[in-house]
């Protein structure tokens, strides 16, 4: 479906007005040759009106020539987000889909399966640049602002909540760093958590963990305009990366060559993840986590509790997607959990038919693996299976290696080789109704835009001010 005449014309009309603002004129010269990702990276770091709406425009030209790009609908999302415009955010994020993985470990890996329904996105643009004409968007750098008219539940709604097997030793957990960009981020994640989730369905704590925010840094994020959330922040060591001899000898490697955009903080927060978060003061007495990372939002009202459906199921580990590893980022990390997990076994992987790794989780091929994983920044953990001997063993092993820091080990492959050693199908339970959004992973249905939270799980389908610092849900056994 291509634009139309009077769309072109309304491109026209709102470069015209660009041009009689000398300010914009003059920070928007440099964007008019980007790519659409370059046009991100500035927008990732502006707290200037005035580029906000010549990279909009900009991306809107870009989007004439080519409306299956999804970098620019993820980029105008970048814009509506920070400016605190929710409702289009959820709009312009639409027409993005991910393909559907007939098997029963959920969708395929999101990054080769990011789909555009052109004619919904051809709407949903058209219905920006009308908005934006009228002037009924405001381009303006935002904390965040009121996500909706989600109601909240009643003080009788909340009892039957607590009645309907709610554990109490839940919390949704963050790690920040003090950076401008992630404590943006985190705001309007918050807001986002407290509207779609938690005034629905009742709150819970949030810990975030970070490696060295300011006072200021905190208490601006307290002071999100809006925000009443039970917060605790809890300082942690990322430079810490353990006691292996790759890792006291990292200095001397070239263990950057791989992954250079990814240093010490992003590998410190990997083995985080992997291991030591079961273990921090903040986690000792949960029995669940849900992990969000600060660019991970609710686009929409949640159809249930997710800790709820969770602890019905009697599951252990909770995943939205998939996606793929390069195998340049991940050498040797199969033959490490393997041989741990065999000497937990006596030198042999368990015959049972009902592990994971014999059941297909690891990729067609017994005793390879394909490189898929868990897309863990949305996750909900039941902290006692990580707490088990033998999943300490096999952290243990991994750090003996020191290969978090050398070769940039995640902690997604981690979490999902560590289940298919030691768990089996009635551990998983797949959401695939939570509407949500990180980068590139776009999942809404058609009932996520029901302000009342109501759709129907069982017929959920897949469809694709300035900081101080720098479902559906199935199982066990995936049922459905």
């Amino acid at each position: 479906m291509a634009m139309e005449d009077d769309d072109l014309d309304t491109f026209a009309r709102i470069e015209n007005l660009l041009r009689q603002d000398s300010e914009i004129s003059h920070h928007g010269r440099s964007l008019q040759m980007c790519e659409p990702t370059q046009v991100g990276l500035r927008v990732g770091r502006t707290r200037r009106n005035a580029i906000y709406l010549q990279a909009l425009c900009h991306l809107l030209k870009v989007f004439r020539l080519n409306p299956k790009d999804p970098n620019i609908y993820m980029l105008v999302g970048l814009i509506m987000l920070r400016t605190g415009n929710y409702d289009q955010l959820q709009q312009i994020l639409f027409p993005i889909s991910q393909g559907v993985d007939k098997s029963k470990f959920g969708i395929a890996p999101y990054s080769d399966n990011i789909l555009i329904e052109e004619a919904t996105a051809v709407r949903a643009i058209r219905g920006l640049v009308q908005r934006l004409e009228e002037g009924s968007i405001e381009l303006s750098h935002s904390r965040g602002r009121a996500a909706g008219s989600c109601r909240s539940r009643t003080d009788q709604e909340q009892e039957k909540r607590s009645q309907a097997g709610a554990v109490k030793d839940c919390s949704v957990v963050y790690l920040t760093s003090n950076s401008t960009e992630d404590l943006t981020d985190l705001s309007h994640s918050l807001l986002l958590l407290q509207t779609h989730f938690f005034d629905l369905h009742g709150s819970y704590p949030v810990v975030i963990f970070h490696d060295g925010l300011s006072a200021d840094s905190m208490r601006w994020i307290r002071e999100t305009p809006g925000l009443l959330l039970d917060l605790t922040f809890e300082l942690i060591d990322l430079e810490d990366q353990g006691a292996g001899e790759a890792a006291r000898s990292a200095e001397d490697m070239h263990f950057f060559s791989e992954a250079p955009t990814q240093g010490r903080g992003y590998r410190g927060m990997c083995r985080f993840f992997s291991g030591p978060i079961f273990h921090t003061r903040a986690m000792r007495r949960m029995e669940f986590y849900l992990r969000l990372d600060t660019d991970s939002f609710l686009l929409a009202p949640l159809p249930r509790d997710p800790f709820l459906a969770m602890n019905a199921t009697g599951g252990t580990y909770g995943f939205l997607a998939r996606a793929v590893e390069p195998p340049s980022l991940c050498k040797d990390l199969h033959e490490v959990v393997r041989a741990a997990a065999e000497g937990l076994r006596g030198g042999q992987i368990s015959s049972s038919e009902e592990l994971l790794v014999h059941r297909g989780l690891l990729g067609r091929q017994q005793g390879r693996w394909d490189g898929s994983f868990f897309y863990n920044n949305f996750e909900i953990s039941h902290l006692p299976f990580w707490r088990l001997p033998a999943q300490l063993e096999i952290f243990e092993a991994l750090e003996r290696n020191g290969s978090f820091l050398s070769r940039r080990w995640g902690d997604g492959p981690v979490r999902t080789l560590s289940l298919a050693f030691r768990g089996t199908e009635r551990d998983l339970v797949r959401f695939a109704d939570i509407p949500y959004w990180h980068q590139n992973l776009v999942l809404l249905s058609e009932r996520s835009s029901d302000p009342r939270g109501r759709s129907d799980p069982s017929q959920a389908v897949d469809r694709r001010r300035s900081p101080p610092g720098d479902g559906d849900c199935h199982g066990p056994g995936l049922g459905a």
